[in-house]
């Protein structure tokens, strides 16, 4: 688990070393709590995704109670500012997603977001023989307290993939597992 722990650091002035307390604490690795319930972003806009039968491709995502069942519509039409909620619940990805709709800027509203609605809560899980769970074919895009499980292994070669482009950049993934991945989990 995340989460801040006090450091100490030693510091030496001429002959002397002084063991002396940051000025900041640092956090430890793995997902935040804090960074989760206080993220960098903002929400602009929000749409709404929730396994079946809560969810439903038919429906039209702008509220929790008529959220989409797949990231592949909820996806469809995003912009910056926009941020996709994942509902907690397990997640069977039949077919890759593609993500194409990005932000346009390194601003905390210039970033299309997809966001756990508890960390960690939202469970993403490949489906078997899928060379990738997720491919990125855009810009400024986070992934925030998701959980990618790339189905022991049986997920051919990666987890989050972004495309080799120079027009593919500003990808966060932040207070998210990605785990097992027959190649890699995030490329």
């Amino acid at each position: 688990k995340g989460g801040y722990v006090p450091r100490w650091t030693s510091v030496a002035l001429g002959d002397t070393n002084l063991t002396v307390p940051l000025a900041r604490e640092l956090e430890a690795a793995g997902p935040s709590p804090a960074l989760f319930a206080y993220p960098y972003y903002v929400r602009l806009r929000n749409f709404y995704v929730a396994p079946p039968p809560a969810g439903n491709d038919a429906n039209d995502g702008t509220s929790p109670q008529s959220p989409r069942a797949t990231l592949i519509k909820a996806n469809l039409g995003r912009v910056a500012g926009d941020c996709v909620n994942l509902a907690p619940g397990t997640y069977q990805l039949a077919a890759e997603v593609t993500i194409t709709s990005g932000g346009n800027a390194s601003t905390p509203a210039g970033y299309v977001v997809y966001r756990a609605a508890r960390m960690g809560a939202a469970h993403l899980i490949a489906a078997a023989r899928l060379n990738h769970m997720i491919r990125i074919t855009t810009h400024h895009v986070m992934f925030d307290g998701i959980d990618f499980d790339g189905n022991n292994f049986m997920a051919g070669l990666c987890g989050l993939d972004v495309e080799q482009s120079l027009n593919y950049h500003h990808i966060w993934v932040m207070n998210s597992q990605v785990h097992g991945f027959g190649q890699s989990g995030i490329q």
